[in-house]
């Protein structure tokens, strides 16, 4: 409990030395306290972090993620139309970050929170060596990414088939139209 004693008797009273001393010892003692109460006060303190790192923000794109993997679950098409998890695009649908690990160009996945220079060439030289990841957890295995690294990377990254290449429709040779060599019914 916490009291406060008043000493001198008016305003136009000075402070003497005690009096001073005994002042800056209760606001050191209620400044440190405040502090010591966040501590203790295991919500208090998630909070304030959370307010820190920008939470709002955050949960805004992490719902943002789980809408885009729910549209691509649903509507395959929205890959192509929407060019979800491919930051590199020009886009203006907002799919709250997603990096799609298997499309995107190399720089890109330089740029991913979490990985070091090295283990993001290690990625890219991967992929290219040994084709698309499935998952985080071949990814993880393939690259030797240590848990650190795939806990931060688990929110963002999503693991699509490579798009498939449009195939040309074959084209016939200019001249007459090829027609069969072997007698059939209506040859005569």
């Amino acid at each position: 409990m916490t009291f406060v004693v008043v000493v001198g008797g008016s305003e136009t009273e000075e402070v003497s030395g005690p009096e001073g001393a005994m002042i800056l010892i209760w606001l050191t003692t209620w400044i440190s306290g405040v502090p010591h109460v966040v501590l203790l006060n295991g919500r208090l303190l998630a909070w304030l972090r959370g307010l820190w790192r920008g939470r709002p923000y955050a949960d805004r794109n992490r719902l943002r993620r789980e809408y885009a993997r729910y549209l691509l679950y649903q509507y395959p098409s929205a890959r192509e139309d929407l060019r979800i998890g491919r930051p590199d695009l020009p886009r203006a649908y907002d799919d709250g970050g997603l990096v799609d690990v298997n499309s995107v160009p190399d720089h890109v996945i330089s740029g991913l929170p979490g990985l070091t220079r090295s283990q993001a060439q290690h990625v890219v030289v991967d992929r290219r060596m040994r084709g698309p990841y499935t998952s985080m957890e071949e990814l993880a295995s393939r690259c030797l990414l240590p848990a650190a690294a795939t806990d931060s990377l688990r929110e963002l990254l999503i693991f699509l088939p490579p798009a498939p290449t449009p195939v040309p429709p074959p084209t016939s040779p200019p001249g007459p139209p090829v027609t069969s060599v072997a007698p059939g019914r209506n040859a005569g």
